[in-house]
């Protein structure tokens, strides 16, 4: 699970970048939506992985 959200972070962070280097419109709100869904998926599977360890912090 930790390599998932690992995964996750590292996608999120990968289409932010590409959402600031672009330069045309269309594509940087794209990537930046690409963006915002994998962190909101990172949040999820974190709270999965806090919770499956007894609450203890990552």
């Amino acid at each position: 699970m930790r390599d998932l959200l690992e995964l996750l972070r590292t996608e999120a962070a990968n289409y932010t970048q590409l959402s600031k280097l672009t330069a045309d419109e269309t594509n940087a709100e794209y990537f930046a939506k690409l963006a915002a869904h994998y962190s909101a998926l990172a949040i999820e599977v974190e709270k999965v992985v806090v919770k499956a360890a007894g609450d203890d912090p990552l």
